[in-house]
């Protein structure tokens, strides 16, 4: 793969979550982000995903129950997203 971890692209992190800023080109699953962040800490779990060719904040959790937390955030729209589109042509 192109892609290495890369430290400074941890945003944040504590011990229920590592925020993750995912260069475009990684999918959200196992075998790209989760593989990627693999070699760096213990399993980490998908909150939500962002498409492979989106760059931009990922929330990983790093247990069951912060994972079932921020899962209920993002449905209940606690969590909000925002979108930057920037295009040439």
């Amino acid at each position: 793969s192109q892609h290495r971890f890369e430290r400074k692209q941890i945003l944040f992190e504590d011990e229920e979550i590592l925020v993750y800023n995912k260069p475009a080109g990684i999918n959200c699953d196992e075998a790209g982000v989760i593989k990627l962040l693999k070699t760096y800490t213990h399993p980490l779990f998908l909150a939500h995903r962002l498409d492979q060719e989106t760059t931009g904040v990922l929330i990983l959790s790093k247990n069951q129950h912060s994972l079932e937390h921020l899962m209920g955030q993002f449905r209940s729209h606690r969590i909000e997203k925002q979108y930057l589109a920037i295009v040439d042509g």
